[in-house]
């Protein structure tokens, strides 16, 4: 039987022998991010990146947000080689925003700066990274993703266009239907996957949620479903001023083992949606707010995800409360742990199914 289980592997091995998709990282400079971009059999990586950037250029929905990167150098590029087994965890943050392929991304560097710091290698998808990519090649960027991140992270950001979750828009702002078709795919595959492990915060955290089934309340108060001035102030110039505060009570997850089995603490909103439950859906609500029981944090029923609606990346001198900081970086340490250790184990349990 094992036998007949090794001979079914390597006849499968021609097909990843003769993949038509390699990922590649470029940085247009040394301080920029590593831009995970996707090469199609016969191009060159500049090619590939000129490519891109054409296919962005001519989309009329991205065209209109990727002022960013239309000036940018060709840098340099290389290879994205295979994640070890040991070491640090292999990251890859969803770019939502063009401004995050960029050096000036202030959003990007505090993040790279912090799951940095908690032991992760970090890259970044490009947006719409799969633009101008037919059906096939782009269902095998996605399976490379998954193939080579052992997390993946998707941040927050605008609202989600609302038809990928059946509803017509309403109250939803900033949307861009390209972008989000792009990285709800992409979320879907990953958490369908068998290999990693998938972290989703305040837009990342729906995102997740519609990919694994769930809906969203367009508008807290204009859906009567909540407060929206109880999880936003719209009156804020930045993310600080944005920020209201409250607590949430936590069910035992991983949330929790994160937070050293903490049932209550108290975190930042900056959002005006939430997730609508559905029971059918692959992920369970794991913790609510203390008013009007939204939905805080998910997480998947293989314990393969968690997300969370507010946000634990926020460095104190951008939430101006340290201890919620601290309390965030244990979240976020924990997420990166929790990753490379199932990859670990994945890797052992694939050694045992061989051998």
């Amino acid at each position: 039987m094992k036998f007949l289980k090794v001979l079914s592997l390597i006849l499968f091995l021609p097909f990843f022998a003769f993949a038509k998709i390699q990922l590649f990282a470029w940085q247009s400079e040394t301080s920029a991010p590593k831009i995970i971009f996707p090469r199609i059999e016969g191009e060159t990586n500049q090619q590939a990146i000129q490519r891109y950037t054409q296919q962005v250029l001519k989309n009329k929905s991205l065209s209109e947000i990727a002022e960013p990167i239309k000036n940018l150098s060709l840098g340099r590029s290389e290879d994205l080689v295979a994640e070890k087994m040991s070491g640090k965890t292999r990251l890859a943050f969803i770019a939502n925003w063009f401004q995050d392929m960029t050096p000036a991304g202030a959003r990007i560097q505090r993040n790279i700066k912090t799951f940095s710091a908690a032991g992760a290698e970090v890259y970044v998808i490009a947006v719409a990274a799969d633009i101008g990519l037919n059906a096939s090649d782009a269902a095998e960027f996605r399976s490379k993703i998954s193939e080579n991140f052992s997390l993946l992270v998707s941040l927050g950001g605008d609202d989600i266009s609302p038809e990928l979750y059946g509803q017509e828009k309403t109250f939803a702002r900033n949307t861009n239907a390209v972008r989000d078709q792009s990285e709800f795919l992409l979320v879907q595959s990953f958490k369908k996957y068998a290999r990693g492990i998938f972290f989703g915060i305040c837009r990342g955290h729906q995102m997740g949620a519609i990919a694994d089934g769930h809906k969203l309340f367009q508008d807290l108060t204009k859906t009567n479903s909540g407060t929206t001035d109880y999880h936003i102030n719209l009156d804020g110039k930045n993310s600080t001023e944005m920020q209201t505060w409250h607590g949430i009570d936590i069910e035992k997850s991983l949330l929790s083992r994160f937070l050293k089995n903490a049932d209550k603490i108290n975190v930042n909103s900056v959002h005006h949606q939430a997730v609508d439950l559905n029971s059918k859906a692959e992920s369970l609500q794991i913790a609510t707010d203390d008013k009007d029981q939204i939905v805080e944090a998910l997480q998947g029923k293989n314990n393969k995800s968690l997300s969370v609606q507010f946000h634990p990346e926020f460095p104190a001198e951008i939430s101006g409360n340290t201890q919620f900081s601290n309390a965030g970086f244990k979240i976020i340490k924990g997420i990166v742990s929790y990753a490379r250790l199932h990859r670990q184990k994945t890797a052992v349990n694939s050694c045992q199914y061989l051998f």
